[in-house]
């Protein structure tokens, strides 16, 4: 993910309001900086479909959600946000950019990924999703009147 893929990206945050917090431009320009892995997913034409950011503790600009996660988790990376533009779901863009991440993941070193995954009202692609993928619950948050489930997934060093 660069710059250039900010507006964007913003557009498709938007379009995923009810599992991310909003954003201006700026702020999601501030995350992007500071985010360790910052990926997106592109249709065959080009065009960014998807994105996601992955963040520390030593983020500079993190949501209240992502502040939570970290400081109930202990150092690893959080996934701040990955979302997609969801008129493009069942392409299987979720499960590449996964795929990439974890590759990332696996030659940085990092030993654990937090996420959180909306659970009332459900998120059933998502729960279903994380679950797969070794993701298990380690703490439950309110948010804006949604709950979440803060989901790690361990890796070997």
């Amino acid at each position: 993910m660069t710059p250039g893929d900010l507006d964007r990206a913003r557009e498709i945050n938007q379009m995923n309001l009810s599992d991310v917090d909003s954003m201006t431009a700026d702020d999601l320009g501030r995350v992007l900086a500071d985010s360790r892995i910052a990926l997106v997913a592109v249709e065959p034409e080009g065009s960014v479909v998807g994105f996601c950011l992955i963040v520390d503790e030593s983020c500079g600009h993190l949501s209240p959600r992502a502040s939570w996660a970290i400081a109930l988790s202990g150092p690893g990376l959080h996934i701040d946000r990955v979302v997609f533009d969801m008129s493009f779901s069942g392409f299987g863009l979720g499960l590449a950019l996964y795929n990439e991440l974890d590759r990332r993941i696996e030659s940085s070193g990092a030993t654990s990924l937090t996420s959180l995954v909306r659970i009332e009202p459900p998120n059933s692609h998502s729960v279903g999703f994380h679950g797969t993928r070794g993701f298990v619950t380690i703490g439950e948050a309110m948010f804006d009147g949604q709950k979440f489930a803060l989901t790690r997934r361990e890796y070997q060093p």
